[in-house]
């Protein structure tokens, strides 16, 4: 088991192995009768723009992981997070979240933001049992037929008082 996550930009030149993790995560949802992606979405367009938005954070040649990190003013949005099957269930997906929260408190960062499916209950069990809280419910454009996608958040400066 891994102990520690180290996550980097990723580069057009990783985009073959982030298209091998994104077709492997889009199989395991698949699989798994989670209505979060389909087959046009995410794709290769999705993962260039956010890597020229140095946006998009990978593990580099172990591949084992990727998320995209949209940093507006003191809120930041968390896309795509994918997590290969190899290491599925090692805690993976929770140790990346856990280790942009504490990033997020050393950069004085007020709020992550993450959306994810109704049917993704694994990843609203990592939420919850992570403290994010539930927002609110919205349907996606495109992509209506998987019902209501879920918005989180961690609100730092809240949890920060509490400390």
């Amino acid at each position: 088991m891994l102990k520690s996550i180290e996550l980097q930009p990723a580069y057009k030149e990783d985009l073959p192995l982030l298209l091998n993790l994104l077709q492997d995560a889009k199989e395991q949802m698949a699989s798994s009768h989670i209505t979060q992606w389909n087959s046009y979405y995410p794709n290769i367009g999705v993962l260039i723009k956010d890597i020229e938005d140095r946006s998009l954070y990978s593990t580099g040649a172990s591949n084992i992981a990727a998320i995209s990190i949209d940093r507006r003013g003191k809120d930041w949005y968390l896309h795509r997070l994918m997590v290969h099957s190899s290491v599925k269930g090692q805690g993976i997906a929770k140790k990346i979240l856990s280790n942009i929260i504490q990033n997020g408190y050393s950069n004085n960062v007020d709020n992550i933001w993450i959306t994810t499916n109704h049917s993704n209950l694994p990843m609203i069990h990592i939420l919850t049992s992570l403290g994010f809280s539930f927002s609110h419910k919205i349907k996606i454009h495109g992509r209506e037929e998987y019902g209501d996608f879920i918005i989180y958040n961690y609100n730092l400066t809240q949890k920060m008082l509490r400390l």
